[in-house]
């Protein structure tokens, strides 16, 4: 049986795929949300492992935000090549509804903080998250 590993693809608009460049003095809050669509009006996708996008914002600290959406081809029990595809893209912290055990280890491993139990759009969940309402 072979081991079918997710592929998460960055999308912009200079067609460059790979994770998010830093700059070597700046260290932005990278944040990943699970979401069903590739907007920002798209919902919080309620299950980690069969999301069919990642909205991917990187915070930097003069308060400027980039947003990427991200598309996802997963199968079954994929949670956790997503969740390995996410720490390639140096993401901080993930926002979803809910993720399995598996995936949720695989982040905890690499100090990625993890918030379920979210619904709403994407631009509510990251509007909450600024806010210190997700935690």
């Amino acid at each position: 049986m072979r081991l079918f590993i997710p592929m998460i693809t960055l999308l912009t608009l200079s067609g460059v795929a790979g994770p998010l460049p830093m700059e070597p003095d700046e260290a932005p809050l990278i944040v990943a949300v699970t979401a069903d669509g590739p907007e920002m009006t798209s919902q919080v996708s309620p299950r980690f492992g069969q999301t069919n996008y990642f909205t991917i914002v990187e915070f930097k600290s003069d308060h400027a935000k980039t947003v990427v959406p991200v598309s996802s081809t997963q199968s079954t029990g994929a949670g956790k090549g997503l969740a390995n595809q996410l720490i390639k893209f140096r993401a901080s912290v993930v926002i979803t509804g809910k993720i399995g055990s598996k995936a949720l280890g695989v982040l905890r491993t690499a100090e990625v903080k993890v918030i379920q139990g979210v619904s709403g759009t994407v631009e509510d969940a990251l509007s909450r998250f600024e806010s210190g309402e997700l935690r």
